[in-house]
């Protein structure tokens, strides 16, 4: 949450493109939606509804987005209308480079997998760790650990399966709330 919010601050001036890769950015964390339905999701942003509705290309299901105040904010800047989109691959490689500029992600951080069988260590700095898929990830877990039930996250996102949704959620241990929860048994 930090780290956005410090994205979200970041200055920008000057850096038109920057900004617009940010935006685009932030509007996948904010969403959640796939790359593939981005577009569908701009093709009915307006200022007159509290969410946003279309069908997911992918699954069919209809994806349901809240018009949270972060999209509200991005789609005012640009009167509801926004640019044409930047490749995601070019997304992907400038905000690598954006979030390199917040403290917060200048540190080290592990990433384990398995590659043929073997456990693979490697050391990475944490913008490196940075994907388009981070972003859909990041708003499944954030609400997630806020307590939304799984089927509205489902509705947002555009999932068919529960398995499938689970996978994105990157939640850490929080020991405070286990206590709590715990000892009210």
């Amino acid at each position: 949450r930090e780290e956005l919010r410090e994205l979200e601050e970041l200055d920008l001036s000057g850096r038109s493109f920057w900004d617009k890769i940010r935006d685009q950015y932030f509007l996948y964390v904010c969403s959640g939606v796939s790359i593939g339905d981005f577009k569908n999701l701009l093709a009915v942003v307006n200022p007159t509804t509290n969410s946003f509705s279309f069908r997911c290309e992918k699954t069919g299901e209809i994806s349901v987005i809240p018009a949270f105040d972060a999209i509200k904010r991005i789609c005012e800047k640009y009167n509801y209308h926004f640019p044409k989109l930047v490749h995601e691959t070019i997304v992907l490689r400038e905000i690598k480079k954006i979030c390199k500029l917040i403290p917060s992600m200048n540190i080290p951080v592990e990433k384990k997998y398995t590659k043929q069988g073997v456990t693979v260590r490697e050391h990475k700095m944490k913008y490196e760790m940075i994907h388009i898929h981070t972003a859909r990830r990041t708003l499944v877990t954030l609400m997630a650990d806020a307590g939304l039930p799984y089927h509205q996250i489902m509705k947002i996102t555009g999932h068919k399966k529960l398995t499938t949704l689970q996978k994105y959620i990157k939640s850490k241990a929080d020991i405070d709330q286990m206590l709590e929860v715990g000892n009210g048994l």
